[in-house]
């Protein structure tokens, strides 16, 4: 391996340290109290360096939730081509979400948090996160999905795809934003979460069937 490729391999491995590093802090303090000196003390770096990799927390941040997206759609690799129509696949894919959710907590909340960044600290512009977050995220199955109801003649056409998507899936987002925020609110009801996310999942789509 040469000078150059063993640099470049070296330079990605201490990339992915920071950002493990930052993984723990930011789940542990939450993403709003985590500062780049914390993140410094847990990679054992200097905030200088952190800053050769990352222009800021936000970027940072950002780093973390698209590692959270890459679990995600790992965990939804396959849905798209089962033998069956789009709104069971959907199913299959918000069943799939709240096992995600259940599984990887902190990575969801790394997602959920998304939305409150500082867009004019990102390196990347507004245009170019949104690029980024649909093209990359489930957003993309889930309107590659509805785009096949639509076919299929399950799926009601007076509204595009692409709005029905988004809706969904910010829909998904919202609720579980709720749920964490609520946890008591359910106990007081006697409903538990998966009850909740079942019924959201068959009064949404209902909504979008033809």
């Amino acid at each position: 391996m040469g000078t150059s490729e063993r640099k470049k391999r070296e330079k990605r491995k201490r990339r992915d340290d920071i950002i493990d590093a930052a993984e723990k802090v930011f789940f542990s303090k939450g993403f709003e109290s985590t500062t780049m000196d914390d993140i410094a003390v847990q990679s054992e770096l200097s905030k200088g360096t952190l800053y050769l990799y990352f222009k800021s927390k936000e970027d940072l941040h950002l780093a973390v939730a698209m590692r959270s997206i890459s679990i995600l759609n790992w965990l939804t690799e396959g849905i798209a081509i089962e033998a069956h129509n789009a709104i069971q696949k959907l199913k299959t894919l918000g069943h799939t979400f709240i096992s995600f959710a259940k599984q990887y907590p902190g990575h969801l909340q790394s997602i959920l948090h998304v939305e409150r960044l500082d867009f004019r600290q990102l390196s990347l512009s507004k245009n170019d996160l949104k690029h980024v977050i649909f093209s990359e995220t489930p957003v993309k199955m889930v309107m590659e999905l509805v785009e096949q109801g639509v076919s299929e003649g399950i799926i009601r056409k007076d509204i595009s795809p692409g709005i029905i998507a988004n809706m969904l899936w910010t829909q998904m987002l919202g609720l579980f934003q709720f749920v964490n925020s609520q946890k008591g609110l359910f106990e007081m009801v006697e409903l538990t979460e998966d009850e909740l996310f079942e019924n959201y999942m068959e009064l949404v789509l209902s909504g979008v069937k033809s």
